[in-house]
């Protein structure tokens, strides 16, 4: 977890919204990162997953295995590819609740097709897309559909 924005805004979400009844963990899919040290320092559980280039199969696998052995009722991915593979290791499990929020877009921006694609299919798993601001939420509508 980088010192960025959709880290911030995951790491400030749970810093406060953190009680006796819920608890948040972190999944990281590359490494620890400043953010990521800070948030095991103050207690929350993080799960770094080292992923592979390409698309890494692997890493499906063992985040099902670790959404199951947590048993978690909801799964925040923020940014494009923590919602990929999101969807793809929680297809299979109906109880867990899966948002999907979208911080930034890289310019030009352009229609995706294997997105668009992607997105037609998981979105019925999907229980919210949101985004941080209009523009992200008018990107996701105009370019992914």
């Amino acid at each position: 977890m980088e010192l960025a924005g959709a880290e911030n805004v995951a790491y400030r979400i749970a810093r406060e919204l953190s009680s006796n009844t819920v608890e948040f963990s972190f999944a990281l899919l590359d490494y620890l990162g400043p953010l990521g040290e800070k948030a095991k320092s103050n207690g929350f559980s993080v799960k770094v997953f080292n992923r592979n280039p390409g698309i890494d199969k692997n890493l499906i696998k063992n985040l099902y295995e670790y959404c199951v052995s947590n048993k978690f009722h909801i799964v925040q991915a923020n940014q494009y590819t923590p919602f990929f593979y999101a969807a793809l290791a929680l297809r299979k499990l109906a109880d867990t609740k899966l948002i999907f929020t979208e911080h930034g877009r890289h310019q030009p921006d352009k229609v995706r097709w294997k997105r668009v694609l992607f997105n037609a299919y998981f979105q019925r798993k999907t229980a919210a897309i949101t985004g941080v601001a209009q523009f992200s939420k008018m990107s996701l509508e105009r370019f992914e559909k």
